[in-house]
Order: C-alpha cells, then sequence, then structure tokens
C-alpha cells in the first residue's frame, strides 16, 4: 500500500488480520515521503507502445510515476499494490492512471486509492483467469442495469484508446476506451473478507457521459443484484472480469468460508 486508503471510500478500510489470516497475504504500507520523487526516475519509454496518441510532456510525466511503482514493487517483492494517488494528483498535477494501467497490462495486480479488497479481488481474478481485470466504481444504478466507470484500466481490456484527463481533477492524464467483450463477471470483497457480491452479465452499452470517469460500461443487473448494489454495497469499486468466472469465485468462496451475496 503506497500511501493512505482515500477516506471517502466505502469499506475500504481492510482488517489486516483477517486478510493474513483468510488468504495469506500481508500488507506493507510504505508513505509516500519514504520514496524517491518521482521526477529523479528515468524515463525507459515503456508507456509509449501503449499509449502512442498522447501528450508528450504528460506522457513523460506518467512513464516516471510507472518506474516508481514498478521499482517500489519490485524491491519489495510485492504480488500486488494499491496506490493512493489523489494526494500526488494535488500536490503535483500528475496521475497515475496510466502507470496503474500498464503495471496491469504488465500482470502485476495494480489498485487505485488505496483500496485493498479491490486490489485482492484484482490479484484473485488473475490467478483464475491469467490476466489482471478492471477495477472500476459503481457511477449509477438505474432499475435493471448499473454503470461502471473507471480513470484507468488496462489498455489489454480495451479498444480506441485515449489518453483524456483525469475526470475527478481535469489533471494529468486518464485512460478511455471501449471495453472489449460483452460478458463479464463482477464481484467485490467486503473489508473484513467475509462476503462477496457477485453476479454474471452483459455489457448492453460503452457511454461516454462527462459525468463519469473516462472509460464506462452499463450492464444489465436483475432486480436482487440491485438491490444489494443500492441497499447493502460493498464498497465503491468492483471487480469486472471478461467472460464467465462465476462458478469458480464461488467455489473459492465456498473453500475460504466466504458468504456470496
Amino acid at each position: 500500500l503506497i500511501g493512505e486508503v482515500s477516506p471517502w471510500l466505502i469499506a475500504s478500510q481492510t482488517h489486516e488480520k483477517s486478510l493474513q489470516n483468510k488468504f495469506g497475504i500481508k500488507i506493507k504500507h510504505i508513505l509516500w515521503n519514504e520514496l524517491k520523487h518521482y521526477g529523479d526516475m528515468e524515463e525507459k519509454g515503456i508507456l509509449k507502445e501503449s499509449f502512442p496518441t498522447a501528450d508528450q510532456r504528460k506522457l513523460t510525466e506518467s512513464e516516471k510515476v510507472y518506474e516508481l511503482i514498478l521499482e517500489t514493487v519490485n524491491s519489495n517483492a510485492a504480488d500486488a499494490v494499491s496506490v493512493e494517488c489523489f494526494s500526488m494528483v494535488k500536490e503535483h498535477k500528475v496521475t497515475a492512471c496510466l502507470a496503474l494501467a500498464q503495471l496491469c497490462k504488465d500482470g502485476i495486480s495494480a489498485g487505485c486509492e488505496g483500496d485493498i479488497p479491490s486490489t485482492v479481488g484484482l490479484l484473485l481474478a488473475k490467478e483464475i483467469t491469467g490476466s489482471v481485470p478492471w477495477m472500476a466504481n459503481l457511477a449509477s444504478l438505474h432499475s435493471e442495469q448499473g454503470l461502471f466507470a473507471h480513470c484507468t484500466v488496462s489498455p489489454d481490456l480495451i479498444d480506441s484508446v485515449k489518453t483524456p484527463t483525469h475526470f475527478e481533477t481535469n489533471e494529468g492524464l486518464a485512460v478511455q476506451g471501449e471495453f472489449k467483450g460483452d460478458a463479464v463477471t463482477i464481484f467485490r470483497f467486503d473489508e473484513s473478507f467475509s462476503k462477496m457480491f457477485l453476479c454474471e452479465t452483459e455489457i448492453i452499452n460503452r457511454p461516454k457521459y462527462k459525468t463519469a470517469c473516462r472509460t464506462q460500461i452499463e450492464v444489465k443487473l436483475d432486480k436482487e443484484s440491485v438491490h444489494k448494489l443500492r441497499e447493502n454495497p460493498l464498497g465503491n469499486h468492483h471487480i469486472i472480469v471478461p467472460g464467465h468466472i462465476q462458478n469458480e469465485l464461488e467455489l473459492f468462496a465456498h473453500f475460504k468460508g466466504i458468504e456470496v451475496i
């Protein structure tokens, strides 16, 4: 965990003992001021292949953020990383969106805003499918559909890759694209890893609303799922996995004593 858990997140202050007991995962907490300044990192051009049309000056900044996070992951032999990035945006007007997207493309489970339950979800889905899926905000709910959106996503998961500014701050670079495929599995752990929201569904729209984060999907949801997400959400972020892995996740939950809701 680099930085802190973002204070506005719902149910994301992880019970570290529960995490270690359930999965054998330990959290190493590293503050930003314990790391090098991102500006001191050497640019190696890794992001240029994934984001060839990005603004060059801003891409250079994102490259250095990527190198800093990657060096931190490697030096700590970490299996995953969650980054509290808003403080960096506020102080330096540079985002971690492209850096985290590239790390996910590299096969490193990289989550946003210090959200540990979602980052563990990324790690689990990668173990099942072989690739890191998408961590996205639940942006809105209607009677039979939900909108999920976020400003970072692995470029391998989207078509028509663009790099506008970050939605909430209008700073730096974010990742926008059209999510590939139609079938998805959506899940989320609670902060104590005793419950898991889980459903399989289909994408019905790939909008570009100006009122939500840059990459967006609308999915079908049955009335029961809408009720659970509205009345008793387990958190802001959910994991969007291409394809059907509900059976595998249910088996994992049964084995680990996790209630599927």
